[in-house]
């Protein structure tokens, strides 16, 4: 092939992905390899050894058929949040304590309790899974593993220093660590120093557009490229995905699923919630801020609710009942390992409320989806208060890709949801940001001219005004759990 061709990885919580695109962003090849999250109680774990080897199956896969040898960049994104702790060496010490891990709940105490000013300095709260209060957690559990701590990492960059034998990080996965000035682009010293941690742990800061560094020959070698590529540093998944999905303005709203879920709006002023219930982060494109209202069960759940149900994962849409379950009184509270967004609250607990014999397993599988649904725009009620009205929805890839759960999301948010069909938007992202960052074109043309929406769910007037209903009955048992727990 005489293409110039283009790699973007993403590093998800269930696997790697590889999407192979051509100078244009049009798409030329997938592959994926995958892996599990060891859980015992609230830890979530991951081996660093598995990434790599998903990520060279995952590439290996993609480049069938000699497309290695026209691969001119790689871009990188991947689940945000989690800490990688490595040793003089840069090998981990440790299995990586990634962002569904819940039990630094004491660290973020102790950070709350120490640090003043935190929301308007990192840009909203810091949750557990978050790279800092992970940190303190081995600092006071495993001193004898911290000994050993010479540098920290997100996932998608231990996965790049792999690649390059460089570590830094962007700053939108900076932003994500809980240790970081967003709205001055730079590491918050002095709430390191408060909590006793050195300053020299973090990496330096590379902007998401810039080349990082080169594909070194041994890593090269294991996946069938060239050594000598440049590697284009990459930004977190979330707003990797608004890359790919082609979100170019304020007025879009961005809403996300994979295991979790997420809202995401541009904003072109820093904005942070002096009530820490939303994220305010720093965009891939070095111009935007954004909100960032997260969840942490979107695709969990549903993934939770088939197994429960019975169902292949694949089958589940399939299974759902096409009429409101909340219509009949059967609510679904999504949070099966707590909340974020606007809770901030490890302890929340799921539940299903009115459940009634007559109910059907199909009701269920309706209510969940309603359930996750009404949890995203909890998230955007509190999000919207800094933002620009929005005009319509981007969505695409994942769940869904399911119309019966676009169409909820129209409904409920009562906004257009334009839909693409690309199941891989964030992989697609950082194969977008290896483009811009080998050829130094605009991040605006690749979005402009690459990205086709394919349908629209236009909402219902009816349905809507019967969800948001629905919507305050949700939020009202939420918020009487929270009160009498």
């Amino acid at each position: 092939m005489s293409k110039n061709l283009y790699l973007g990885l993403d590093l998800g919580t269930s696997s790697v992905k590889c999407v192979v695109v051509d100078e244009q962003g049009s798409f030329v090849a997938l592959g994926q390899g995958r892996y599990s999250v060891q859980r015992k109680g609230d830890w979530a774990e991951q081996d660093p050894a598995e990434w790599w080897r998903a990520v060279k199956e995952s590439v290996q896969q993609a480049l069938q058929g000699g497309l290695g040898k026209s691969v001119k960049g790689i871009g990188v994104t991947g689940q945000m949040h989690g800490l990688v702790a490595l040793d003089d060496d840069e090998t981990p010490v440790r299995p990586a304590i990634i962002w569904a891990d819940t039990r630094s709940e004491k660290q973020i105490q102790q950070i709350s309790t120490e640090v003043e000013n935190l929301f308007s300095r990192i840009g909203g709260p810091v949750a557990v899974g978050f790279l800092l209060p992970s940190l303190l957690w081995v600092k006071q559990y495993e001193p004898h593993v911290y000994a050993r701590i010479r540098r920290v990492s997100t996932p998608k960059d231990y996965i790049r220093m792999l690649l390059t034998s460089k570590l830094d990080i962007d700053p939108t996965d900076a932003c994500g660590t809980g240790a970081f000035r967003a709205g001055e682009c730079r590491w918050d010293v002095s709430l390191l120093r408060s909590l006793g941690i050195d300053e020299e742990l973090f990496p330096p800061i590379s902007q998401s557009l810039e080349i990082s560094g080169y594909l070194q020959p041994g890593p090269a070698h294991e996946l069938g490229l060239s050594p000598g590529i440049p590697v284009v540093t990459g930004c977190g998944d979330a707003q990797a995905s608004a890359v790919g999905i082609g979100i170019a303005g304020p007025d879009q709203l961005l809403v996300n699923m994979g295991t979790g879920a997420q809202v995401f709006q541009l904003l072109t002023v820093y904005s942070p919630d002096p009530n820490g219930r939303y994220h305010t982060m720093l965009h891939a494109d070095g111009r935007h801020w954004h909100t960032l209202g997260a969840i942490l069960s979107g695709g969990l759940a549903f993934d939770w609710a088939a197994a429960v149900l019975g169902q292949k994962p694949m089958r589940f849409f399939h299974e759902v009942s096409q009429n409101p379950a909340c219509a009949s009184g059967l609510l679904f509270l999504p949070y099966l390992i707590g909340e974020r967004t606007p809770y901030m609250d490890s302890s929340l607990s799921g539940a299903f409320l009115g459940l009634r014999v007559t109910h059907t397993a199909r009701e269920l599988a309706r209510a969940v989806l309603e359930g996750i649904v009404f949890a995203l725009y909890n998230a955007y009620t509190v999000t919207k208060e800094v933002a620009q009205p929005v005009h319509s929805i981007r969505a695409g890839g994942g769940p869904l890709r399911s119309n019966t759960l676009r169409q909820i999301v129209a409904d409920v948010f009562g906004l257009p949801l334009e839909y693409s069909p690309e199941p891989n938007t964030s992989a697609l992202g950082a194969a977008y940001l290896g483009i811009i960052g080998v050829t130094g074109r605009d991040l605006a043309s690749i979005v402009d001219q690459d990205q086709r929406v394919t349908g629209v769910n236009e909402p219902n007037p009816e349905s809507h005004q019967s969800y948001l209903e629905c919507f305050q009955r949700f939020k009202s048992y939420t918020e009487l759990w929270l009160r009498n727990r």
